[in-house]
């Protein structure tokens, strides 16, 4: 089994020679896989005779030795087919310890435990796994400087926007243009939502539209950054939950302070963090009531403060606070 890019067409080009070579079948997992080289062979940028293909239904006829199998999720997408498969998901067949699982990419930065997690899947099923750290299975299919010289030599551009990569890659690949002759006033760095005006004055940027990921919650509908982000922390850090009554005409607190916690508690050790987290609001609320401090929202905030410092100075914590001070 060689995992790639779908998109790769050269790559699954050279997989699949290769295993003609060997007298092995070929079997195409993944949707995107299919779909590519579906595309590929009908406008003739990929070959291969038909009678060396198979169905990947019809994989367990034949023994591991006759088959290559060509899919999708080299960089350890936890829904394609190469993660399906080391976690025995898959529903065609199972990888054991005949099988050979060749990783014909880099891990791009961010997705070096989600590749990691299925080589260590794979090794559990007792499948032999050949990746980039240990042998020469894959070259970037990225181009260099010297690849991208040539290209602007053979199209000679009047315009260029340099899409792909990290914002820094596009900034070098700008430069690289107009050190090749290009005018900067005809090179155009653009991110997500850009807007790009082409006439015959030539090239100019005319505005934004929205753009970006687009979350959907359920039946909720849409969400933006925001409630997002809460999550991550709620997720990250926990919660603690802080209530206590104020008496408006004496100014002192009615209902006592009382401190929850959800997300970080670890029973005994953190009764101590409770304590005195209910300690040190008590007194922050004393002290504010005393200065004649009466407004709720400011109570709220006096609360957040004083719980916010000491987790963070003394117990290095740094849990959403929820503060619910209630004047009547």
């Amino acid at each position: 089994m060689v995992a790639c890019f779908a998109s790769h067409v050269h790559r699954v080009q050279q997989i699949m020679d290769v295993a003609v070579a060997q007298g092995r079948k070929i079997a195409l997992m993944g949707r995107s896989m299919e779909a590519n080289v579906k595309l590929a062979r009908k406008l003739h940028l990929l070959k291969v005779d038909p009678a060396d293909l198979i169905d990947i239904e019809n994989v367990g006829r034949f023994a591991p030795g006759e088959v290559c199998v060509i899919c999708t999720g080299s960089q350890g997408e936890p829904l394609a087919a190469l993660s399906k498969l080391s976690r025995g998901d898959a529903r065609n067949f199972a990888v054991g310890p005949d099988d050979t699982v060749i990783l014909s990419s880099h891990p791009i930065p961010g997705n070096e435990w989600s590749v990691g997690r299925v080589i260590d899947d794979l090794h559990r099923a007792g499948t032999e796994v050949i990746h980039s750290g240990q042998e020469p299975v894959h070259a970037s299919g990225h181009a260099r400087q010297g690849e991208l010289r040539t290209y602007h030599q053979l199209l000679r551009p009047k315009n260029f926007v340099p899409v792909h990569g990290e914002y820094r890659h596009m900034v070098h690949h700008a430069e690289l243009a107009v050190s090749m002759g290009l005018s900067s006033s005809h090179v155009l760095i653009c991110e997500d939502g850009d807007q790009v005006e082409l006439s015959a004055k030539g090239i100019r940027r005319a505005g934004q539209v929205p753009a970006g990921f687009h979350y959907i919650d359920g039946s909720a509908g849409d969400l933006d950054e925001r409630p997002l982000e809460e999550r991550r922390m709620l997720a990250e850090y926990g919660v603690v939950m802080i209530s206590a009554g104020v008496n408006r005409r004496s100014g002192e607190l009615s209902q006592e302070v009382i401190v929850s916690a959800r997300g970080w508690f670890e029973g005994e050790s953190d009764r101590a963090v409770l304590s005195a987290l209910t300690d040190a609001v008590r007194e922050a609320l004393v002290v504010a009531l005393r200065e004649g401090e009466r407004d709720g929202e400011k109570l709220n905030k006096v609360t957040q403060r004083a719980a916010g410092r000491l987790l963070g100075q003394r117990y290095r914590r740094q849990p959403v606070i929820m503060p619910s001070i209630v004047v009547g």
